[in-house]
């Protein structure tokens, strides 16, 4: 069948198409999520980008009582968990000092074969790796259920406390008001 529309009632036919969709919408009563609401999941997101100073621009407090208390738990948290870091570092190394010790010990082993720094290393690779296997698996199934691999990568970027891909307008908006000569 061969449909002949001049321009005039082309305009008509799509604004009826317009406000049959928006009737069919309206009834089908779905809310979109609110991407700027504080829920739990949401908060602790944000406290721990602020604490691996990762940042996650897309959400940040809107009030100035919640930006001072931001600015306030970075000044603290920050070295506090870097200062947790290298504690839980400094315990992991020894684990594995006393380990490649044990390993060296054995019969089936000689010093000559394994250098101990190289096995120290070799456990230290090992620790390392188990993390972020299970910080991957973590993020896949309670944040990004997509793909592992997408989970894999943002464990590693953490890890790193690199931010790629996320460009935050908050922070050039911020950058643009101070009163640099």
């Amino acid at each position: 069948m061969l449909i002949i529309v001049d321009y005039d009632s082309s305009e008509r036919i799509q604004r009826e198409i317009v406000n049959l969709l928006s009737l069919y919408e309206q009834q089908l009563e779905l809310k979109m999520p609110d991407l700027n609401e504080w829920t739990l999941e949401n908060s602790l997101t944000y406290c721990w980008g602020l604490i691996t100073t990762i940042g996650h621009g897309h959400r940040s407090p809107k009030t100035g009582g919640g930006q001072v208390f931001a600015l306030l738990y970075c000044v603290l948290g920050v070295p506090f968990f870097v200062f947790t870091l290298i504690v839980i570092s400094y315990r992991l190394l020894n684990l594995c000092r006393v380990l490649s010790q044990l390993v060296i010990k054995n019969k089936h082993f000689s010093s000559s074969t394994f250098d101990h720094r190289t096995l120290l290393l070799f456990f230290v690779c090992i620790i390392y790796c188990s993390w972020l296997i299970i910080f991957a698996l973590i993020l896949y199934w309670f944040a990004i259920p997509e793909s592992f691999w997408r989970s894999l990568y943002a464990a590693v970027l953490s890890s790193l406390t690199i931010q790629a891909g996320i460009k935050s307008e908050n922070f050039y908006k911020v950058l643009r008001r101070l009163p640099i000569k």
